[in-house]
C-alpha cells in the first residue's frame, strides 16, 4: 500500500479526529485491512502498516521524544513497506513538531496578522514570528525531485517548455483534452489547490509562440474564466520572448481554438481585457467569456511586486469577476 504525496492533509485528517474523539484510541479502515491506529501512549498495536500510527503520536500531544521512540520501535517491528515510508514518517512527524497546529479562525486572523506584523511584545533583537514561520516552512517544505517531473522531461515535450528549471510534477499535471488526428495532450501546467476546493488554480509559464495554441486549449478544456497575467510583454534578458498570444482588436484561431477580443479598460496598475473562446472542432460545447488581468506592477526579476496596493488591488479584480461568472478556474502565469 503506498502512502499521501505530503503530510501536511494527513496531519489536518488525523488533528479533525483529535477534535471529535478526546481520547486517542481509535479505528481505522482502509482497502486492504482494518488497523488499530494507536493504543495508549506508550505502544502501537500492529494491525496494518505504520504510517497512521506513529504520525498519530505526535499529533496526539506527545513530545518529540515520545514520537521519536514509537517511530524507532515501528522500525524495529519492521512495520513498514519500504523506505519511502519511513521518510514519509519521518516528515511528517518533524512537521508535527516543528509546526503544530497552524490553522487560525477567520474571525481571529486579523488581530493574528496584527500580532505577526507588528511583532506585539518581542524585543528589536527577535525576529517578527512571521519571518519564523517562513524559516520553519522552507524547513518542512519537500524539495521536487527531477525523477517526479517525468513527463514533462520526455523527449517530445522538452520544446513546450520555457525552462527546464521550471517543470510540473507529474501528479499535478493539467493534462489536454485530445482530439482525433492529436497525439499530445502535455503542455508545462500545474494544477493547484485553493482554500476552498481543489484543482481551483493553473499555474503556468507565459506562452510560448509554438504553445500558443495550447495555452487556449486549457483555457477551454478547464472551463478557466480568468487568467491573470503578472509579466510584461518582450521583457529584456528573457531566454524566450514573451509575446502577444491574444488578438487585440479582432478575431484570431490558433489552431483549433478561435479566440474573439471583446472590450479592454485599463488603470495605473491593472489592463483588464475580456475574451470569447471556443473549440471548432468541438462546437458542441459552446464558447468561454474569458477575462484577463494583466498586472503592471511586477518589474522584471524582483521577487515581490512594486506595490502592495496594486497587488491587493488586482486580488479583488479577480475576486469580483470570478463572483460574477460562476466560479470557473483560474490560470496564472509569468516567466
Amino acid at each position: 500500500m503506498g502512502f499521501p504525496t505530503t503530510p501536511q492533509r494527513l496531519l489536518a485528517f488525523i488533528r479533525r479526529v483529535k477534535s471529535i474523539h478526546a481520547h486517542p484510541d481509535a479505528v481505522t479502515r482502509c482497502r486492504s485491512t482494518a488497523r488499530l491506529i494507536l493504543k495508549g501512549h506508550q505502544r502501537s498495536v500492529r494491525v496494518g502498516h505504520a504510517v497512521l500510527p506513529v504520525v498519530s503520536v505526535s499529533v496526539w500531544g506527545l513530545d518529540a521524544q515520545a514520537a521519536t521512540s514509537c517511530w524507532t520501535s515501528c522500525r524495529d517491528m519492521a512495520e513498514c513497506e519500504g523506505l519511502e515510508q519511513y521518510i514519509f514518517i519521518h516528515d511528517a512527524i518533524l512537521e508535527a513538531c516543528l509546526c503544530g497546529e497552524t490553522a487560525i479562525l477567520v474571525n481571529e486572523f486579523c488581530p493574528h496578522l496584527q500580532r505577526t506584523c507588528c511583532g506585539i511584545g518581542l524585543s528589536e533583537q527577535t525576529p517578527p514570528s512571521y519571518e519564523k514561520s517562513f524559516q520553519t516552512l522552507n524547513s518542512v517544505t519537500p524539495h521536487l525531485d527531477m525523477e517526479e517531473c517525468s513527463i514533462a522531461l520526455l523527449p517530445r515535450n522538452r520544446e513546450k517548455n520555457r525552462s527546464m528549471d521550471v517543470l510540473p510534477p507529474d501528479r499535478a499535471l493539467a493534462f489536454l483534452v485530445t482530439t482525433e488526428g492529436e497525439s499530445n495532450n502535455y503542455i508545462n501546467a500545474a494544477l493547484t489547490d485553493s482554500f476552498h476546493q481543489p484543482a481551483t488554480f493553473i499555474i503556468t509559464p507565459h506562452p510560448l509562440p509554438a504553445t500558443t495554441a495550447d495555452f487556449w486549449r486549457l483555457v477551454f478544456d478547464y472551463g478557466c474564466t480568468s487568467v491573470v497575467m503578472l509579466n510584461q510583454l518582450n521583457q529584456s534578458n528573457s531566454a524566450w520572448p514573451c509575446v502577444q498570444y491574444w488578438p487585440e482588436p479582432g478575431l484570431q484561431q490558433y489552431g483549433p481554438m478561435e479566440v474573439e477580443f471583446l472590450s479592454m479598460s485599463a488603470d495605473d496598475d491593472i489592463i483588464t481585457r475580456l475574451f470569447r473562446v471556443k473549440n471548432v472542432t468541438r462546437l458542441q460545447e459552446g464558447q468561454l467569456v474569458v477575462c484577463q488581468f494583466q498586472f503592471l506592477r511586477w518589474s522584471a526579476y524582483r521577487d515581490v511586486p512594486d506595490s502592495k496596493k496594486a497587488f491587493l488591488s488586482l486580488l479583488a479584480h479577480v475576486h469580483k469577476w470570478q463572483r460574477e461568472c460562476g466560479d470557473g478556474r483560474t490560470i496564472v502565469h509569468c516567466l
